[in-house]
């Protein structure tokens, strides 16, 4: 089991080593800001597996005092990774989907990942059961919240081809529920279901990369006007609404704005109001976040 687990984690390593070396090109070429945080998701990637893969190789290897220190340590790296991409996986869907996250969520996040590091901890100390169930449970909500915020927002990406990568990323995490119930009822599975599962989401990753750099970025081809037009299509912005919008992107404040159409205070406080709703936006950042700077 050890070494089919060794093999499965050198293949999966290969292939995050070339998500990062496409996710730094991306970073290079587009201006997006998700574009360098993908980089730094996947070098934590590469890291975590680096690392998994020193461990195995260290049960396979080394015996005795040597071999013990070694997979301690490897663990303690593992389990520090691990709650960051937990904490860093939440807020990265926001960004990547351009969704306002909420000052709950991210701290929600970052509950959530120390809840992880704390259980992982104890149960280095001492492997009770409900330790590894707590600590594979609490791992795999990141996931199924990163789901959760694909499911509600996919309508939101324009580009077919990407649509399809990230509907495609949604079917590895529904295909991957039974293998987590296996690990989770049998322990002794869940060293090798771990690289599985990494690989599936690599290999989606590298394919999400290919199409991201190919493909041709329409966005930002288009006019200032031909992406009001898109907005006003979209979100169904009124006129009145977009004037409102030139003006916040000029940095006017509410008096200013009324001032300048002609309307009072309490209007452009209405119509700041609906863009918000429509838009589902809390700040004026968010709202021009959302129609400048929006990831499809």
């Amino acid at each position: 089991m050890a070494s089919i687990t060794l093999i499965v984690s050198l293949f999966a390593i290969s292939i995050v080593s070339m998500d990062l070396a496409l996710s730094v090109l991306l970073c290079g070429r587009s201006k997006k800001k998700w574009a360098r945080w993908f980089v730094v998701f996947t070098s934590s990637l590469l890291g975590l597996s680096l690392i998994y893969a020193l461990d195995v190789v260290s049960s396979i290897s080394y015996s005795g005092i040597g071999g013990s220190i070694l997979h301690y340590a490897c663990e303690i790296l593992i389990t520090l990774d691990s709650a960051f991409l937990c904490v860093f996986s939440v807020q990265f869907i926001h960004w990547l989907m351009s969704v306002p996250l909420s000052r709950g969520i991210r701290l929600g996040s970052i509950l959530l990942g120390a809840f992880l590091l704390a259980v992982s901890i104890f149960y280095q100390m001492n492997e009770i059961p409900i330790l590894f169930f707590l600590k594979y449970i609490s791992g795999n909500i990141a996931v199924l919240y990163v789901v959760m915020v694909i499911v509600l927002n996919i309508k939101k990406i324009e580009d077919k081809g990407i649509r399809l990568v990230v509907r495609t990323l949604m079917i590895i995490a529904l295909s991957m529920v039974p293998l987590m119930a296996l690990s989770l009822f049998y322990p002794s599975f869940a060293p090798l279901s771990v690289p599985i599962m990494g690989l599936a989401y690599f290999i989606a990753f590298l394919v999400f990369l290919f199409i991201a750099l190919t493909r041709k970025d329409e966005r930002e081809e288009k006019s200032e006007e031909e992406r009001e037009r898109d907005a006003i299509a979209t979100y169904g912005i009124t006129q009145r609404e977009m004037e409102v919008i030139r003006l916040i992107r000029k940095g006017k404040t509410n008096k200013e704005i009324a001032q300048a159409l002609a309307i009072s205070v309490n209007t452009v406080n209405n119509h700041i109001a609906n863009i918000f709703q429509k838009t589902e936006v809390r700040s004026r950042i968010d709202l021009l976040n959302l129609l400048k700077e929006a990831t499809w």
